[in-house]
């Protein structure tokens, strides 16, 4: 579980996966150490990343909908290449949209 690993304290790097990835799945990782107590527990960890599923699942946006911002845009992309997104992912995206929403003309 690459959770774990980064847990352990390896890097990018020695686990094989992008600065990117590595960074989210840091961040969730944090976050639930945080809810936690400050230790790992496999089982719970993928309760949280359940959680976190359905969680996206009741978003208000859809990736069959237009884009609001440069979120949505990269988590059409991801979707679309089979990543399913975690609370990291979800926060990341909303953060996005609102730095970089797409102007759309009223008529």
């Amino acid at each position: 579980m690459i959770a774990q690993r980064i847990y352990n304290g390896e890097t990018a790097e020695q686990i094989g996966i992008t600065p990117a990835a590595y960074a989210s799945r840091k961040e969730t990782l944090e976050r639930y150490l945080a809810q936690s107590g400050g230790t790992f527990d496999p089982a719970g960890y993928l309760k949280l990343l359940q959680q976190d599923a359905i969680a996206g699942k009741s978003d208000d946006w859809k990736p069959d909908q237009p884009s609001r911002g440069l979120g949505d845009t990269i988590a059409r992309i991801t979707s679309a290449v089979g990543i399913t997104p975690c609370g990291g992912c979800k926060s990341r995206q909303k953060k996005l949209n609102k730095i970089m929403p797409y102007k759309t003309k009223k008529v």
